[in-house]
């Protein structure tokens, strides 16, 4: 066995050519600390790919997210608006007669007299049903969201049509494109 001690350094005279077991242990932990490097490695790398993947698919899902935003707001305005539009003229009209009553009743009472109320036909009869108020006067050209009132130093106009004219504007201004992102502000 002497011929191969110089190509086979660290193989002992021993029997069946073992290793010298100090070198059989160093090369174990070696292999041992290699083997663990490698796995943290491989470990570290999946980690980062992972980490990334994750990073990609939570920007896609807020990207999603942002344009599922968009979208919803675009339908809701467009929703609201068709409600809007559909609702507020009968309901500007509806409700004029007792909100003139609720006026004279309870806000407007202590207004000097006489107080004198101009509607349209079909709201001159509702409040005259609803009120005991002498000066009502019928006025065919009112609208039958509009009601005015009037006494010795002033006067007040109901305008129902109006407010619902300011609704439906309101609500135009939600499907304009251009705004999505900005805070409207509305003076009346």
């Amino acid at each position: 066995m002497n011929f191969l001690r110089e190509f086979a350094d660290g193989i002992s005279d021993a029997p069946h050519g073992l290793m010298d077991p100090g070198l059989y242990d160093e090369a174990y932990e070696r292999g041992l600390a290699d083997g663990r490097a490698q796995a943290e490695a491989e470990i570290e790398a999946r980690t980062a790919l992972a980490l990334a993947m994750l990073c990609e698919r939570l920007s896609d899902a807020q990207a999603m997210r942002e344009e599922a935003r968009v979208v919803a707001a675009a339908q809701a305005g467009d929703a609201l608006t068709s409600v809007v539009r559909s609702l507020s003229p009968t309901l500007a009209a509806a409700g004029l007669a007792e909100r003139a009553g609720h006026l004279l009743e309870h806000e407007l009472y202590d207004v000097p007299q006489p107080v004198t109320l101009r509607a349209a036909p079909e709201v001159a009869a509702r409040i005259a049903d609803r009120l005991s108020l002498a000066n009502i006067s019928v006025d065919a050209t009112l609208p039958e969201t509009r009601i005015e009132i009037d006494w010795p130093d002033g006067g007040a106009i109901l305008d129902t049509g109006e407010v619902a004219r300011r609704i439906l504007a309101l609500a135009d201004d939600l499907n304009s494109p251009d705004d999505s992102n900005e805070e409207q502000t509305h003076d009346g």
